[in-house]
């Protein structure tokens, strides 16, 4: 039908496509001012990164989303007349609502100038045109994620705001696109994935209880104990942390050194739009059991959660004394928090809306009783 696509072009790198020549040529200006973590501007060669990339993974066989006759089979050639500016020659015409909505929302601009050489100061080359070049480009940066030597998140010390890597980000996006379905079997077990599982734990002093899995790509610090739960990719456990049984951290998850996410603890993950921040949960923490922090929600170090607590940037925390809000969707460092609710009056009735109140203040290095109870049980080896 002729329906509408539903673009915010004002949040998008790309301008709205102009079609011509019969619905066969579609020109994408680039919104000006877009830039990587690195600084560097987002212009058409990052563009193009991403066609020979799509290119070549399709023709190696390993790009998952391949419908022949789709892209790239649909595309005759790309041209880029400046940096913010591309254009598409397709084969034949397309309706140009279906082929913005389902082809064009799929081009990733990728950052050239951080994946597209051998080493930090080697000068930008071609590698990543060719079939082996991209895999070889998209596998280095999962690689580096697997050891712990890239991060997708991180705290920035001096302004203490999270700072996102974006072309890890990517990174991971492209390798959901390049791959492609497996049955792996394990004993009597047989699943369907397209991402390989992490290895090695002994090697990195990690232990693993039957029933526990990672996939490859995200990063567990020595000492990390994973009772039968969940952590996937791109997110990062810090040494001596416990993922508690039926914990899941989700993909990108910041999760800090010696934290304890008790059971059934659940940390959302986010992968898209690439610049969308993690959880964090920093170092020290204690998550009570069947606690949800999701979409970018934030702890603070040394901070105790309460149970059954639910934490993200809608949710208002409040300080117990004097009332005040303190954030949305982060609770301070040091502190001691729970889950609660506040009454409100709207227009259909008086109704509790959910909010954390902190209910003390610790000092700094103060570990709370609950705290210091799983310490005790971890030094003398009785972690449950």
């Amino acid at each position: 039908g002729p329906g509408k696509t539903g673009i915010d072009y004002g949040l998008s790198i790309g301008q709205k496509p102009v079609y011509s020549q019969g619905n066969t040529v579609v020109t994408v200006n680039m919104n000006k001012g877009w830039k990587w973590s690195d600084g560097t501007p987002v212009t058409s060669a990052d563009v193009k990164f991403f066609f020979e990339l799509e290119a070549a993974g399709a023709k190696a066989g390993k790009y998952a989303p391949y419908v022949p006759g789709e892209m790239p089979d649909d595309i005759a050639s790309v041209s880029y007349p400046s940096a913010y500016q591309f254009v598409v020659h397709l084969k034949k015409a397309y309706n140009p609502n279906w082929f913005t909505g389902n082809q064009l929302t799929w081009v990733y601009p990728l950052p050239r100038q951080a994946w597209d050489k051998t080493c930090a100061s080697c000068t930008v080359g071609h590698d990543a045109a060719t079939a082996a070049g991209a895999a070889e480009t998209v596998g280095e940066a999962i690689d580096l994620l697997d050891r712990g030597e890239e991060r997708v998140a991180e705290v920035d010390a001096a302004t203490d705001a999270v700072v996102v890597h974006e072309w890890l980000k990517r990174a991971i996006l492209l390798t959901f696109r390049l791959a492609r379905m497996e049955t792996i079997e394990l004993g009597p077990f047989e699943y369907a994935d397209k991402l390989p599982l992490k290895t090695g734990y002994a090697a990195s002093g990690v232990r693993v209880v039957p029933g526990a899995s990672a996939r490859r790509g995200s990063f567990l610090g020595r000492g990390v104990v994973l009772m039968p739960s969940y952590v996937n990719i791109g997110a990062r456990v810090g040494r001596d942390t416990m993922v508690d049984t039926w914990a899941t951290v989700g993909s990108c998850a910041q999760i800090g050194e010696r934290v304890h996410l008790s059971g059934g603890v659940g940390i959302g993950g986010v992968l898209e739009p690439p610049n969308a921040v993690p959880v964090v949960v920093e170092d020290d923490v204690l998550v009570g059991s069947r606690s949800m922090v999701t979409d970018g929600a934030r702890i603070g170090r040394g901070s105790v959660v309460g149970a059954g607590t639910i934490l993200n940037p809608s949710i208002p925390v409040v300080d117990a004394t004097s009332g005040e809000e303190l954030s949305r969707g982060a609770i301070p460092p040091w502190s001691v928090a729970v889950g609660a609710s506040r009454r409100r009056e709207l227009p259909g009735g008086e109704f509790f809306l959910p909010c954390v109140l902190v209910l003390r203040r610790l000092a700094e290095g103060e570990r709370h009783d609950k705290a210091a109870i799983n310490e005790v049980l971890r030094v003398h080896g009785v972690s449950t």
